[in-house]
């Protein structure tokens, strides 16, 4: 789970036209559906990755890290 700030999501959603779930009032709708459903995202991660402070390369570092590889898993 690649976990970001609030102004973060809602940078990356835009103005939501093409996102009728957010419909409205696109931040308090995310906000409402985040704090919902975030136990379920942590609880089903096998990774949380604080998104918010790192470049791209360093997420990718970090998951590179800390994920199996596909022989680990074979295994």
């Amino acid at each position: 789970m690649l976990d970001v700030t609030e102004e973060q999501a809602l940078a990356r959603i835009g103005d939501a036209v093409t996102r009728p779930l957010l419909k409205g009032n696109p931040a308090a709708v995310w906000k409402g559906i985040y704090q919902e459903r975030e136990h379920l995202y942590r609880q089903c991660a096998d990774l949380v990755i604080d998104a918010s402070h790192h470049s791209v390369e360093a997420r990718v570092d970090t998951i590179e890290k800390e994920l199996p590889s596909r022989e680990e898993l074979r295994s």
